[in-house]
């Protein structure tokens, strides 16, 4: 995955508990197609080797901020996301 690649969430992302308003259960329930966004940045985890923190932007302003609710640094890693087909 790389800077430009349109993503959505996975279901592994959509299972954590933080993005779980995102799921295609609650989507439907609200009629909300799923959230479509491009990456826009990409950087190492300073923390966990070979790992990648995934920045993105969403499109029409519908998709989560980051995969942590209270943290400042609103990121997704990559099984959280998956290509748009």
């Amino acid at each position: 995955m790389k800077v430009g690649d349109l993503v959505t969430l996975s279901a592994y992302g959509y299972a954590l508990t933080e993005l779980r308003r995102w799921s295609p259960q609650f989507l439907k329930v609200r009629k909300e197609r799923m959230p479509v966004g491009l990456v826009i940045k990409v950087e190492e985890h300073p923390f966990v080797h070979h790992t990648q923190k995934f920045y993105v932007r969403w499109i029409s302003d519908h998709g989560p901020e980051g995969r942590e609710r209270w943290r400042a640094d609103k990121y997704f890693c990559r099984k959280d996301l998956k290509f748009v087909r």
